[in-house]
């Protein structure tokens, strides 16, 4: 399994106050934006090639909805989606955002984890 999963992508927080929080991070930390939308403002920590800090903004979040803490990349998600299955993990469909595809998953303690290629 470890080769299909390369690495820890990004390690999100939820924040309520999206601009401010992206104007903290950026001027109080010094933390270079690496890629930004609506809904996610991510940041190089270090290298763009180190694990991304990424701030989800909260007033996109469904009622209730539980963001994973963090992401896997992988280099092939069909793969990966099939490996949890297989093993009978707690896994959601593979959502295709054009240049992102993605998918959530359930630990054995129900933390909402995630795989990504991009």
């Amino acid at each position: 399994m470890s080769r299909l999963l390369q690495r820890i992508d990004s390690v999100f927080l939820v924040v309520k106050e999206f601009e401010k929080a992206i104007t903290w991070y950026s001027e109080t930390l010094g933390l270079e934006i690496r890629f930004r939308n609506n809904a996610i403002a991510a940041f190089n920590v270090g290298s763009s090639d180190n694990t991304a800090l990424t701030l989800v903004n909260a007033d996109v979040l469904a009622e209730g909805e539980v963001h994973p803490q963090f992401n896997f990349f992988t280099e092939d998600i069909e793969a990966a989606h099939a490996y949890f299955t297989e093993r009978k993990v707690d896994v959601g469909p593979i959502r295709d955002y054009g240049d992102m595809r993605t998918f959530d998953f359930k630990d054995l303690d129900g933390h909402t984890l995630n795989v990504v290629t991009f």
